[in-house]
């Protein structure tokens, strides 16, 4: 899943930035790391929680929420990175 994220956000830095193959790897690997980490906690706290992945409750929609916020922040600091 991760890696999708990586490869899709590596084809958007290119159609849009063109930068040289470092600037490239560095983009796409800080989005497979932080793809990774964001999902893993969210994960793991639903695992503990179970609250967490019960789509009834208003803390899912939150987490959800934060969750989605942590991707796009990593996005909009790729973008900063790389133009």
């Amino acid at each position: 899943h991760a890696a999708v994220h990586a490869v899709l956000t590596g084809i958007a830095v290119l159609a849009i930035a063109r930068p040289g193959p470092e600037v490239l790897g560095i983009a796409v690997g800080v989005q497979f790391v932080t793809h990774l980490i964001v999902d893993g906690v969210r994960a793991r706290l639903g695992a503990d929680r179970p609250a967490l992945s019960d789509p009834s409750t208003n803390v899912f929609w939150t987490a959800l929420g934060l969750d989605q916020l942590a991707h796009v922040l990593v996005l909009v600091a790729i973008a900063a990175f790389v133009i």
